[in-house]
C-alpha cells in the first residue's frame, strides 16, 4: 500500500532539516508531481500526452484529468465535501482554498509483481474541516476508484499543490507586518515593488515539529503535529530568493506564525 508520502522519505526530510538543511531537502525530496509554483499548474510541469500510456509509464495530462473527475465523483469525496460545506472555517480562507481541495494525482506505487498491465493512479486531498489527509486510488483504464484511505497526522500528509502554496504566500503577503517584510525584501534585491505575489515563486515544505527543537520555532511548533503547516522557499528567479524560513503558514487556520512571536491570525 502507498504511503502518504514514503516513510524514508519522511525521515530524510526530518534528518536533514535537523541538521539546518530544510531548504535543500525540498528541492531534493519533491516529487515531481508536488513541485508547487505560483505560475504552473504542478502536474502540468513535467507530464507529456502519450498514445496508450500502459504499466509503469507516467500518468499522462488526459489521464491525471481524468483520475481525478472519477476521485471527485466518488461517494467518499462527495460526502466529506457535503459535510464540510457546514462547518466553520475563516472566510478569507474558504476564498482561497476550497474545503477539501484535490491535490494531485500521481502513479500508485504497484508492488514489483504486480501485472503490468494494471495502472492504478492516487489522488491526494486535504480535508480542512478535519484536517485528514485522503487517497484515492483509482483505476484509469476502467474509469473506477479501488480504495479511499484517510488519515490525520503530518506523517500522512500528501505534498503540497500549487494551490495551497499560492495560498500560503497570499497569506503572507496580506498579513500587516510580515507581508511589509515580505515587500521590503523583494524591493532590496530587485528594486522594483511587489505589487502581487504573481512575480514570485514558491516552493512549499510540510513542517515537521520535531525538526523545531532548540530552534525559534520550537515554541509555535506543536500544533502543526495535526494542523497542515508550510515553510516557504521564495524564489525571485534562478539565482537570487528571499529567505523567509523563519516563518510557518498554517493552512488549517490561517495564521502566519514566526519564529518567537504568538501566533499571528490573519483570516479576515
Amino acid at each position: 500500500m502507498t504511503a502518504f508520502p514514503s516513510r524514508f522519505r519522511l525521515y530524510l526530510f526530518r534528518t536533514l532539516a535537523s541538521l539546518g538543511l530544510p531548504l535543500l531537502t525540498w528541492l531534493l525530496l519533491l516529487p515531481t508531481e508536488a513541485v508547487s509554483r505560483t505560475r504552473v499548474p504542478a502536474d502540468e510541469q513535467r507530464t507529456v500526452e502519450v498514445t496508450g500510456p500502459r504499466g509503469r509509464n507516467p500518468l499522462a495530462p488526459s489521464e491525471i484529468a481524468r483520475v481525478k473527475q472519477v476521485a471527485d465523483s466518488s461517494a467518499q469525496i462527495k460526502s466529506a465535501r457535503e459535510r464540510a460545506a457546514g462547518t466553520p472555517r475563516p472566510p478569507r480562507l474558504r476564498q482561497l482554498l476550497d474545503d477539501v481541495p484535490v491535490l494531485y494525482a500521481q502513479r500508485h506505487n504497484e508492488d514489483k509483481n504486480d501485472d503490468l498491465q494494471t495502472r492504478k493512479a492516487d489522488v491526494f486531498y486535504y480535508n480542512y474541516t478535519t484536517n485528514e489527509a485522503i487517497r484515492v486510488v483509482t483505476d484509469p483504464n476502467r474509469n473506477a476508484v479501488l480504495e479511499t484511505h484517510v488519515a490525520k497526522g503530518v506523517t500522512n500528509q500528501p505534498f503540497f499543490s500549487s494551490a495551497e502554496v499560492k495560498a500560503a504566500l497570499q497569506l503572507v503577503f496580506e498579513h500587516p507586518e510580515l507581508g511589509s517584510r515580505l515587500q521590503t525584501s523583494y524591493l532590496n534585491i530587485t528594486g522594483h515593488n511587489l505589487n502581487d505575489i504573481s512575480l514570485l515563486e514558491a516552493q512549499g515544505g510540510i513542517f515537521f515539529p520535531d525538526s523545531a527543537a532548540h530552534t525559534p520555532l520550537e515554541d509555535i511548533a506543536a500544533v502543526c503535529a495535526v494542523d497542515r503547516c508550510m515553510q516557504l522557499f521564495i524564489t525571485i528567479d534562478d539565482a537570487r530568493f528571499i529567505d523567509m524560513s523563519d516563518l510557518i503558514v498554517n493552512l488549517s487556520t490561517g495564521e502566519v506564525l514566526s519564529g518567537g512571536e504568538a501566533p499571528s491570525g490573519h483570516t479576515h
